[in-house]
């Protein structure tokens, strides 16, 4: 009996890729979803997004310009003037910093040793951070150096601009508290603001004008906005007007 010859329906008849030496058809993109290509190749490691925020990592912040790269003294010596002001022992072993580096703003991440903590030091400013300013000018040989210490945490700026010179320099030059005293009168604590920082030249003259800027650094978002909504702070007597802080 002859054979009998029977056409397929198309979705019954075997893929191509079945047939001894045809050749795969492309996939689709469905397939390539369900069924990815494999490789000899390791698979591509995902990005993490790593934050570099430290409880053991601290900024010194220059006031003004901060230092140029050729006149940066050597890592042990900026170890060392740092731990000097902290009044700890030379010894290795009980040192509190353990290291620093320069950020490509061009301030100063100090890593402090656990159980030291970055806040620690920060706290200790500005008691502590007239000795280390001090000690800082006779490393790089510069009297116009100032500095502040801030803590490596994410922050929103805001300006503040009016602020009675002559009273602030003096709150400044006797540990800040009085500034501190004024924000926290105004419902503004320590939760909020991180640091402020005087918009002033190093080595300017402080008597040459009435008024100044502060440039406020924010750890609460909210208190930030809250500041702009109501349009400013009053500081030794004056209202100073806030700003969104621009580079």
């Amino acid at each position: 009996m002859p054979p009998t010859h029977v056409n397929l329906p198309s979705d019954t008849q075997p893929p191509a890729a079945e047939h001894p030496g045809s050749r795969p058809g492309t996939l689709s993109a469905r397939d390539k979803r369900a069924h990815p290509p494999t490789s000899n190749s390791a698979p591509r490691r995902a990005r993490r997004n790593l934050s570099r925020l430290s409880p053991y990592r601290a900024i010194i912040r220059w006031l003004g310009d901060p230092p140029l790269i050729a006149n940066r003294p050597s890592e042990e010596d900026l170890v060392s003037t740092i731990e000097s002001s902290t009044g700890k022992s030379s010894n290795s072993s009980q040192r509190r910093i353990q290291g620093v580096s320069w950020t490509p703003a061009g301030n100063l991440a100090v890593f402090t040793r656990h159980p030291y903590l970055a806040s620690q030091l920060i706290e200790e400013n500005p008691k502590a951070g007239n000795d280390l300013e001090s000690r800082l000018r006779d490393l790089f040989e510069d009297r116009r150096i100032e500095v502040v210490v801030d803590a490596d945490a994410p922050w929103t700026w805001a300006v503040l601009h009016g602020i009675p010179a002559a009273p602030f320099w003096d709150a400044h030059n006797n540990g800040g508290d009085a500034v501190w005293v004024e924000f926290f009168s105004q419902g503004y604590g320590d939760a909020d603001i991180l640091s402020y920082t005087p918009m002033v030249k190093a080595g300017h003259d402080r008597d040459a004008t009435g008024h100044l800027s502060l440039k406020l650094a924010f750890t609460n978002p909210a208190a930030a906005q809250r500041l702009l909504r109501q349009r400013g702070l009053f500081l030794f007597g004056a209202h100073c007007k806030a700003a969104k802080y621009r580079q």
